[in-house]
């Protein structure tokens, strides 16, 4: 009865309950005072039977050198009785030698451990050994051959593994001392505890010493009770009904798991539960929980969980995070419509929280119905609108616009003229109409001076890119015919270039002649110069006298002509210029030269 009894507490179960979180201790007990064998190699497998030693219900197997076992009783007939492990170290060929053995059993990842052994280490003389120490570790010893299964006495490692290793104890003498070795938070999970003696010493005298295990404590001690959410945050787009899947994940394999209860605000909470609104809580047995946000919902609420643990026990998740944001909406429909014709048009996606459709400009009509309206136009209208719509949003109102051209392109339209002057007065013009919903465009020209027609000479985009006159300053007249898939708008005449005269010559510039204004700014008059550029080859034979002088403003007109003196010098009035940049040009007779000034 008494070895019953025994034996029952080899394995000793603790459980403390501190507030809400579970803790679970379970103590093991491998106990050697009682454990008899007449092999010399006491915890390799039986030579005969091949079966291994089991020792208080754990498998025990030598992985280096000899253990062997020495047998004590004490008064009353009570076993005392060790596993003895040797070590030595031989100075005169520096040979480490020690004993190992393993003990099989599941250590948990993420479990903490704390071991206690129960031993003595001494030399055979009794004599206290400073250098024995006994190591505990997951491995075979380094260098170790793992014959451990002969009679062979110690055996060879590595030179001076062990030293330095936390888990490498020095042993007390004489009496047994309990030596505890602690595992925290094993970063992963192991087979087996390796025991091994040795001698960590690298002076130069030889030591022969021995440990002696009585017994074996192991206190497993469970990771945190911890459940989390997946995943973290969900973002869903109002507008769309989405299938979420939450799960929760037992991060330390807790035991005794119940069930869960599933917190989802509450109703209407913004969720569908097997189809139908989902309520505030749910209780389930799974670990998961789908369901599906409620399209037209204005908020849908986070989702937060209690694991069961037992009856009593409850365990927070953290919580997932829902973000509700409006979807990028747009208007389909085509972007012209024709006289005398309805046109569809409608919200992408749609919207179940109704839309509030409008126009900007009243030259059409529309019937509207949900996420759709019809647009309707007459015989007689032409121009551009801006179709709206406005859509309920998570936070507040969402506008769309959509701009839409109607009938053919206007005949009323500006044209933008911008140019460029460039040294030796080449000058290009870029002229740009407005789109206006057309699709094509032609260019026409004529020559007013000299009476000729218009005469297309260009067909394509809304733009082109001219350069300056030839010096004869005719008048020339510029129009622009826009067609789109209606049809055709009458042709406006853009510009009338009389006053631009935009001179330019060729390579003869090279000549290189430059005029000078001064002063620069200048207030009421400034004197203009003539003069040679240097280093110019050939040298210009034209005479260097002023002929004529135009001041001309940004946009390229012609604001003043004035006769020149013929002289290399002149002065000319410009109080009467309002503020602003201009350029002066000035011609010798041959060719045109230009300097900006600015007028204050």
């Amino acid at each position: 009865m008494k070895k019953i009894f025994k034996i029952l507490n080899l394995v000793v179960i603790t459980i403390f309950i501190l507030q809400t979180s579970l803790i679970a201790q379970v103590t093991y007990v491998i106990d050697y005072s009682s454990f008899t064998s007449n092999d010399c190699n006491v915890l390799r497998p039986n030579p005969m039977t091949t079966v291994p030693i089991v020792i208080n219900g754990r498998t025990h197997l030598s992985t280096c050198g000899q253990p062997e076992l020495n047998v004590s009783i004490l008064p009353g007939n009570v076993n005392n009785n060790s596993i003895v492990l040797n070590a030595e170290y031989k100075v005169s060929n520096i040979l480490y030698k020690a004993t190992e053995y393993k003990i099989d059993f599941n250590f948990k990842k993420g479990y903490s451990y704390k071991i206690k052994v129960d031993a003595l280490g001494k030399t055979p003389t009794n004599n206290f050994d400073p250098y024995c120490k006994l190591l505990l570790s997951f491995n075979t010893m380094a260098g170790a051959t793992g014959i451990g299964k002969l009679c062979s006495g110690t055996e060879a490692y590595a030179a001076n593994y062990p030293v330095n290793i936390t888990n490498n104890i020095q042993l007390a003498i004489a009496n047994f001392v309990e030596k505890e070795y602690t595992f925290d938070n094993l970063p992963n999970a192991q087979s087996s505890l390796h025991l091994s003696s040795n001698v960590t010493t690298t002076d130069n005298t030889s030591y022969f010493s021995f440990a002696q295990i009585r017994k074996i404590t192991i206190i497993e001690t469970a990771p945190p009770v911890t459940f989390t959410l997946t995943p973290a945050t969900v973002s869903l787009q109002k507008g769309t009904s989405s299938s979420q899947t939450f799960t929760i994940n037992n991060v330390n394999n807790s035991p005794g798991v119940t069930g869960y209860e599933w917190n989802l605000g509450p109703a209407p909470n913004g969720w569908l539960y097997a189809g139908t609104p989902a309520p505030q809580f749910i209780t389930t047995t799974s670990n998961n929980l789908t369901l599906s946000s409620v399209a037209c919902a204005n908020t849908i609420n986070s989702i937060n969980v209690l694991a069961k643990i037992g009856t009593t026990q409850s365990y927070p998740t953290n919580t997932s995070t829902v973000s509700l944001s409006n979807p990028t909406y747009s208007i389909t429909g085509p972007n012209l419509i024709c006289n005398t014709s309805i046109q569809p048009y409608s919200l992408s996606p749609s919207n179940c929280a109704g839309v509030s459709w409008s126009v900007s400009n009243p030259i059409v009509t529309f019937t509207a119905s949900g996420n759709t309206v019809n647009v309707s136009t007459n015989a007689l209208t032409s121009g551009t609108f801006n179709l709206i719509a406005t859509v309920p949003g998570v936070s507040s109102n969402v506008i769309i616009t959509k701009p839409i051209n109607v009938g053919a392109p206007s005949s009323v339209y500006g044209v933008n003229t911008t140019y460029n002057i460039l040294k030796c007065i080449v000058r290009t013009y870029k002229h740009t109409v407005p789109i206006d919903g057309a699709t094509n465009f032609k260019w026409f020209s004529r020559n007013v001076t000299q009476g000729t027609s218009f005469v297309q000479f260009k067909n394509g985009p809304q733009n082109f890119v001219s350069m300056g006159g030839d010096g004869s300053c005719d008048i020339t007249e510029i129009k622009v015919e826009r067609t789109n898939a209606c049809n055709t708008a009458s042709p406006e005449v853009l510009i009338f270039p009389s006053d631009l005269c935009p001179p330019f010559y060729d390579g003869s510039c090279a000549s290189g002649r430059a005029v000078v204004a001064s002063p620069n700014p200048a207030i009421s008059s400034i004197q203009l110069s003539l003069v040679e550029e240097e280093n110019v080859k050939p040298k210009n034979t034209q005479p260097l006298k002023i002929e004529a002088i135009k001041i001309v403003d940004k946009s390229g007109r012609v604001l003043k002509t004035i006769t020149g003196n013929k002289l290399e010098k002149m002065n000319i009035d410009v109080s009467d210029l309002p503020v602003d940049v201009y350029t002066i040009m000035v011609t010798d007779g041959k060719i045109w030269i230009s300097t900006p000034i600015s007028k204050k």
